[in-house]
């Protein structure tokens, strides 16, 4: 899954709620620059934030 993330083209033009709520079990803020992304497949991935 996490190839397929990091390889997919998949451009959204605006947030869908719906389809978060397919995919996700829970996001959790590891720190002010990092979240930890967990899928309801059991796949986790930490994901970095930008920052100003």
């Amino acid at each position: 899954m996490k190839k397929f993330l990091n390889t997919a083209d998949c451009k959204l033009s605006r947030f869908d709620n719906q389809l978060v709520r397919q995919l996700i079990q829970s996001i959790k803020v590891m720190s002010k620059d990092k979240i930890l992304i967990r899928f309801k497949s059991g796949f986790e991935m930490e994901q970095a934030l930008a920052t100003k």
